[in-house]
């Protein structure tokens, strides 16, 4: 996936600038699979199982401007309508929207979970070891990514890169909690 991933940075950059893509030294750390885990959620899939990853859904919804979720129960908006909703806000396939989300919350949770997790040590030692085998000038991150990035970066002082781009940020309330752990560590 990473290999795949940076070969396809290559050739977008090449393109852009109008060289060959073997100018670039594009490298992608790929973390995500640090933060997987088995799912354990209801049989109708229906439901996260992990009451932080069910509330950053909902504060990404409030971000997007979501309808209010439907009370059923003791239990909130399903996956299938969240899924459905934004499939039809942004014209998306609702298939792979529903994919996206319950995946990229559940790994977002995970992550944020704890700051001494091994896993999130694990996806940031992950950037950090791309970043000093490239000797990287720039780090564009992405997402969730920008914040393993900064927290890599911010581990790895002696790493000095100039640039850190980040692209779509996770919303401002979770970096501020990522970032109030990051400073109780250094406290």
């Amino acid at each position: 996936m990473a290999d795949q991933h940076a070969a396809e940075w290559a050739e977008y950059l090449a393109a852009g600038v109008g060289v060959g893509a073997d100018a670039f030294d594009v490298a992608f750390a790929y973390y995500a699979p640090f933060l997987r885990r088995p799912r354990t959620v209801q049989s109708n899939d229906d439901r996260f199982d992990d009451p932080l990853a069910e509330q950053l859904l909902r504060e990404w919804l409030d971000a997007m401007g979501a309808p209010a979720p439907v009370v059923q129960g003791g239990l909130t908006m399903p996956l299938r309508q969240t899924a459905a909703w934004v499939a039809r806000k942004h014209s998306l396939d609702g298939r792979l929207t529903r994919l996206f989300i319950g995946v990229f919350f559940r790994e977002v949770a995970r992550y944020l979970r704890s700051a001494e997790a091994p896993w999130r040590a694990e996806a940031r030692e992950e950037v950090a070891t791309h970043v000093a085998r490239h000797r990287t000038d720039v780090v564009v991150a992405h997402s969730l990514g920008t914040l393993v990035a900064y927290e890599a970066l911010h581990a790895h002082p002696e790493l000095q890169v100039p640039l850190l781009l980040t692209l779509d940020s996770p919303p401002h309330r979770l970096l501020t909690r990522a970032l109030q752990q990051l400073l109780q560590l250094l406290v």
